[in-house]
Parts: C-alpha cells; structure tokens; sequence
C-alpha cells in the first residue's frame, strides 16, 4: 500500500500506546531535568539548559494532549488495526526531528521535535514491538542537512536497542561517541 505522507499522519494509533511512548520520552527527558538541576545547585537562577528542557516537557505534555485527543486524525480506521509489518519511508528527512536533552550548548543543535517525526516514531515502535528489526526502511535523497542530531534521530528510528545496549540513548553520551566539537 503506498500513501503519501499528509495521508499516513492522519492514521491514528491506539490512545494507550501513544501514551505508553510519549510518557516514555517525558520520563526521559524529566530524568535529564533531574539531573541538571543537581548539576546547577542551588544558584537561585534558572540556567539555559534547565529552561529548555522546562520547556520541552511542557510541549511534549502539549503534543500528548493533542495526540490523545486526536485532533485531525481519521476517526474510522487506525494504524495498528491496518495489519501493517513493515515501513518502506521516501523522503525520511522529513522525519528527523525528534525530542531529546542536551546539556552541549552547540550553535545549530536544537532539541525540539516535530509533530510528524513524533507520529512516525510512535508508528515504529509499535511496529518493533510486533517484528523487533524488520520494521522500518528510511529512503532520502537529501544527506544530512543540518545536524549530528539528525543522525541520532535516524539511529534512534532504525536502532534504538543497540542505542540502548550500549548505553548511548541519550544525545550527550550518543554524541560523545560519535562526534566532536571544534570551533
């Protein structure tokens, strides 16, 4: 079956599920809030990282709210109800753009994600839990345009175990493995 992809945001999921994987990744990143502020002390002032990662809970508890509600989402038929095995993704760079913490202050490095990497994340993981390895293809004629933080994106979607495996999950340890800052 092949759709575009304004038709496959559209295809819902199971409500508990998107819940199961949004709360995983607010678990996260509250865990990452923890741990910068026991980084910053009690300074009395907020630092940059503690207001961005603030900041990133409250968007992710927003598209948690907006995803159970279902708002734009097609009230007949749902993705895990289609029998769907495997993901064949054309232009996967429009995917690459998940939420993650970072305590690197690297120009270019933004931890927001979008709504439809989000969505296609949330469709993965479900799809993993079915055929662990077998569930995802990610085709893009575009190379890497802006960050190392697209190649984690694109690990996190084709590999997330062996990111977990290896203790890499997080960015920071992630990037520590494979990049370098220079300026």
């Amino acid at each position: 079956v092949i759709i575009t992809h304004s038709a496959f945001k559209l295809l819902d999921m199971d409500p508990e599920f998107k819940t199961k994987i949004i709360d995983e990744q607010l678990d996260f990143l509250r865990a990452a809030l923890e741990e910068a502020q026991a980084e910053d002390g009690k300074g009395g002032k907020k630092s940059p990282r503690i207001k961005q990662i603030e900041k990133q809970i409250e968007n992710l508890e927003e598209k948690l709210k907006a995803a159970l509600a279902s708002t734009g989402k097609d009230k007949n038929v749902r993705f895990d109800e289609l029998g769907v095995d495997h993901l064949m993704v054309d232009e996967a760079h429009e995917f690459r753009k998940l939420d993650f913490a970072t305590s690197r202050q690297v120009k270019g490095i933004s931890p927001q994600g979008s709504a439809r990497a989000l969505d296609l994340y949330i469709k993965v993981r479900y799809l993993e839990e079915k055929i662990t390895g077998r569930s995802l293809v990610m085709a893009s004629g575009t190379a890497v345009t802006n960050t190392l933080a697209e190649l984690y994106t694109v690990q996190k979607f084709m590999d997330r175990q062996a990111m977990i495996d290896r203790g890499i999950e997080d960015f920071d340890s992630w990037a520590a493995m494979f990049g370098r800052e220079r300026t």
